[in-house]
């Protein structure tokens, strides 16, 4: 009877592997039927364009633990991060440089009339200068 049983366990057991390969391969041949033929009736809505970008190990492991995180694709992920940061949602990621240039000039305390007439003065001493430095060449 125990031999019985073990070999029904054990039938079971190749019943149950069998139906998860089964069910994988056919996952798979779903997947290349739609990269074959499919992908032009999926994908027309949305075109797509695939690129090759190069990251840092912490900033892929970052991605892959968002990817998990949120259940989506690790494109899926990028996708959502870059209109987040296109929508001005992360201001944390301006330029340190350029934020430094606006802090500055705001404590000048210029009104716009006095910075244009600034930057049109600028302008002309440029201009002089390349004039001078090209008759010298000359």
């Amino acid at each position: 009877m125990s031999g019985l049983r073990i070999e029904m366990l054990a039938e079971n057991s190749y019943s149950q592997a069998f139906q998860a390969l089964r069910a994988r391969l056919e996952e798979s041949i779903e997947s290349l039927t739609n990269l074959a033929y499919g992908h032009n009736m999926l994908d027309m809505a949305i075109p797509k364009i695939k690129a090759t970008y190069s990251l840092d190990v912490e900033t892929i492991r970052a991605l892959e633990r968002t990817s998990r995180r949120w259940r989506v694709s690790k494109s899926e992920v990028l996708r959502r991060a870059i209109h987040a940061v296109d929508k001005g949602g992360y201001p944390a990621f301006e330029d340190d440089a350029l934020v430094a240039l606006n802090e500055l000039q705001q404590s000048l305390g210029l009104s716009d009339d006095a910075a244009s007439r600034w930057q049109e003065s600028a302008g002309n001493e440029r201009y002089a200068y390349s004039e001078r430095r090209l008759s010298e060449k000359a």
